[in-house]
């Protein structure tokens, strides 16, 4: 996304010296639009926005004219019948807002969205930038009391968009393989945790699958063997091969499909 940001900016035509303004002036928009949770901006709003970026940037009159400018030349934005304007995309206006906070001078006012579905992918984008260390501490907390532990797969998906170390990485992992193999756990939970597990990238996580093949519960060693199957065929295919001889018809049929998905000849 920061390279076809870039490929738009240069598709704008605007002087080379004014892109960290325009980029300032779209973030502030897309933050705004996601904070206000608005489906489009006034034009007396934009007009605010644009004059705060210009002061701040110290841009002349006609500077500042190319900022707004630029909404028309981009095709990031769109406009409605009353003159206000949109970004097309909510993708794009979760990546500007998220840019736009993690340049916040003071703390962001981000902790009291971690629970709203509206702010989620915001927030992924925010912890990219910015690391997740301050935030994980919140949801850590707040999840125990979740019966579908919402804020520990929340976490989850920002495992893969940061490589900061902390304490909320492991306990994050933790926490996840101890609801794999609770049996009073929904099992549509446990094949999430499993799920997210395997998406993390972690390198302990294979270790851990190993050990989940071998468990006692049969619906534990078929989750494992899906989330095994989403890693190189060198690593997965030998061990899904050993899954073809376990006890369970079941176990056996899931090593099968999780082979026929590998593009490997032994598979």
């Amino acid at each position: 996304m920061e390279r076809s940001l870039d490929l738009l900016l240069r598709q704008t035509r605007i002087d080379e010296t004014l892109y960290d303004s325009v980029l300032d002036f779209w973030q502030e928009l897309a933050y705004l639009q996601l904070s206000q949770k608005a489906l489009s901006l006034r034009l007396t709003t934009i007009q605010n926005v644009a004059g705060s970026v210009a002061t701040r940037r110290q841009l002349t009159n006609s500077q500042s004219g190319v900022l707004k400018s630029s909404l028309e030349t981009t095709g990031l934005f769109a406009q409605d019948v009353n003159r206000s304007l949109r970004l097309r995309s909510s993708l794009w206006r979760d990546f500007l807002a998220a840019a736009h906070l993690a340049q916040m001078e003071q703390p962001p006012p981000v902790a009291d969205q971690l629970n709203d579905p509206f702010w989620q992918r915001a927030l992924r984008f925010y912890v990219a930038r910015a690391g997740g260390r301050e935030l994980a501490n919140h949801l850590l907390e707040a999840g125990e009391a979740n019966p579908f532990h919402e804020q520990l797969f929340s976490l989850a998906a920002w495992l893969p968009e940061t490589r900061e170390d902390g304490p909320w990485r492991r306990r994050t992992l933790v926490q996840l393989g101890q609801l794999v193999v609770k049996p009073a756990i929904p099992l549509s939970v446990r094949q999430r945790a499993v799920a997210v597990l395997a998406a993390s990238g972690e390198s302990g996580v294979m270790a851990l699958l190993r050990q989940l093949l071998q468990h006692s519960d049969a619906n534990v060693r078929i989750m494992a063997v899906g989330a095994v199957a989403r890693f190189d065929p060198e690593q997965c295919v030998p061990l899904l091969q050993d899954m073809l001889r376990d006890g369970d018809a079941n176990v056996r049929v899931a090593a099968v499909h999780a082979l026929g998905w590998q593009y490997d000849e032994l598979s």
